[in-house]
């Protein structure tokens, strides 16, 4: 069996008979939530909740969440198993 994609970022992979059973190691992570601020007063905060899920089936490595200036984030970086999510709250304080 061929499974192909479309997205050059992919190659084409073969399964064979005997793979039967067994599912390829996928990383699928969901974001929900909304972020946005509407009118923040300076020097005052507002803060959004965002959940990150991890819908693959294989351990999820968070390295990182790079923000704008001004905003924060109380989770930036860990691990998610499979079906696990983690909740996000971030911040925005304009200056």
């Amino acid at each position: 069996v061929k499974a192909a994609s479309n997205d050059a970022g992919y190659r084409e992979s073969d399964f064979s008979a005997s793979d039967a059973g067994k599912r390829p190691l996928t990383k699928v992570l969901a974001i929900q939530g909304d972020l946005a601020f509407g009118d923040v007063v300076i020097n005052t905060t507002a803060t959004k909740t965002v959940s990150l899920q991890n819908n693959g089936n294989t351990l999820l490595t968070v390295s990182g969440i790079t923000l704008p200036a001004a905003y924060t984030a109380d989770w930036t970086a860990g691990t998610l198993a499979p079906g696990a999510s983690q909740n996000v709250v971030v911040t925005f304080a304009p200056t």
